[in-house]
């Protein structure tokens, strides 16, 4: 019943793609000093979602990673870390959003059934 309330499953879907972002954030800044390395992010949660939505899966593995086009230093590296910073600021955000609602919506649930 629970796995299938629509509110549960877009913000389960949200925390998730928050942390593949954190994952795509962290592999960026480990290779800010690679020489050639492209920096990666993930795409939005939005076109994540509509997409995963329109073809009925859920599947995180579906998260598509799509290369950054920022300013390349010298030896090729694209890494902003000031921008990886703001990115990763934002996908903390959008993971504590989720949980919240998650948590909010569970509350509900609860006192509606009479169960504090």
């Amino acid at each position: 019943m629970i796995g299938n309330m629509k509110i549960l499953q877009m913000y389960s879907a949200m925390a998730g793609h928050a942390a593949k972002s954190h994952a795509t954030i962290s592999e960026n800044l480990a290779n800010a000093n690679t020489p050639g390395y492209r920096a990666k992010e993930v795409e939005d949660f939005q076109s994540f979602y509509m997409r995963t939505v329109e073809n009925g899966d859920q599947g995180l593995n579906t998260i598509r990673l799509l290369e950054s086009n920022g300013p390349q230093s010298p030896n090729g590296n694209n890494v902003a870390l000031e921008e990886q910073i703001l990115k990763s600021a934002e996908a903390t955000n959008q993971h504590a959003l989720a949980l919240n609602v998650y948590r909010k919506s569970l509350d509900l649930l609860r006192i509606s059934l009479g169960r504090q």
